[in-house]
């Protein structure tokens, strides 16, 4: 099946909303993403118009999304553009673009973040200890999941297994998280 992956920075427009359905959890929220151009006369930046998309995420992404996301904070997103539709009361049929999130973060051109690992949470999205699908052919452990030491190979970078809460590399600390 064909997907189209887009990428947006935009704004929150809305505190998001956690769902519970049949289907399971999930979190919506809106976007607003801003056009701006250069004024050929004056040289400036000038606003343009305004596309707002609603942004599904599910499972430890739309939970975690909803605990990190508040209106107002400029965010990227990654993930499938989908077209949703429904029927109005009167039978009308209307349809939305849609965006089901499968990377959320906040947008650091303007300021910071600070990192706050969830116990319990991989990398890639599933509970830690579960069973891990291995590519590696040499006798080397993959190192799948942050903050776990015994699956860093001896010769992995100091920053792959790291659980002192601080990243660092030859120039300084990279990331510094919050103990939880």
């Amino acid at each position: 099946m064909n997907e189209t992956h887009v990428t947006l920075r935009g704004n929150v427009v809305a505190d998001p909303d956690r769902i519970t359905s049949a289907k399971g959890d999930f979190t919506t929220f809106r976007i607003a993403v801003n056009e701006f151009y250069r004024d050929q006369a004056g040289g400036g930046y000038v606003d343009g118009r305004s596309s707002f998309y609603k942004v599904v995420a599910f499972r430890d992404v739309g939970s975690n999304v909803q605990q990190s996301l508040k209106k107002g904070m400029p965010v990227l997103i990654h993930g499938v553009l989908r077209m949703s539709q429904w029927q109005t009361a009167s039978g009308e049929t209307r349809s939305a673009p849609e965006i089901e999130a499968f990377n959320v973060g906040p947008d650091l051109r303007f300021g910071i973040a600070t990192y706050q690992k969830v116990p319990g949470q991989s990398r890639r999205g599933g509970s830690v200890g579960g069973e891990r699908a291995s590519w590696r052919t040499d006798a080397a452990p993959a190192a799948d999941s942050w903050g776990s030491d015994a699956d860093v190979p001896a010769q992995a970078p100091d920053f792959a297994g790291s659980t002192d809460g601080e990243v660092s590399s030859s120039s300084g600390p990279l990331v510094q998280q919050q103990a939880s």
